[in-house]
C-alpha cells in the first residue's frame, strides 16, 4: 500500500502538498486490493480510483473553492469508504485523533 502511496506523494511534493493515510485506510487498502488470483496488481488501481484521481481533481479544480497547495490530506475511511480530508499542516495529527 505505501508503495503506491509513495509514489503519489513525490507528485505531491511539487506542490507542497502531505499526503498520510490513517492506519484504517491501510487497511482497507489490504483488505480490499488484493486478490487470491493476481496478487498485489488490483491493489494499484484501487489507489488509483480511491486516492489518485479525486486529489488530481482537487489540485487541478480546488477542494470546496480552496487551493490544495501547502495543505495536508489525510486519507482516512468513514463508513467503509475511503474518505479523503483536506486541512492545513498544523491541524493534520488533531484530524487523526478526530477520526480514531
Amino acid at each position: 500500500v505505501m508503495k503506491f502511496v509513495n509514489e503519489i506523494g513525490e507528485l505531491t511534493k511539487r506542490k507542497n502538498i502531505q499526503i498520510q493515510l490513517t492506519d484504517m485506510a491501510v487497511d482497507w487498502f489490504i483488505e480490499n486490493g488484493y486478490d487470491k488470483n493476481f496478487g498485489a496488481r488490483p491493489m494499484k488501481r484501487l489507489i488509483e480510483r480511491e486516492i489518485k484521481v479525486p486529489l488530481s481533481r482537487y489540485i487541478i479544480f480546488g477542494y470546496n473553492g480552496e487551493n490544495v497547495e501547502g495543505k495536508s490530506i489525510l486519507i482516512d475511511v468513514i463508513d467503509d469508504k475511503i474518505t479523503i480530508l483536506v486541512s492545513e499542516r498544523v491541524a493534520i495529527e488533531e484530524k487523526i485523533e478526530e477520526t480514531a
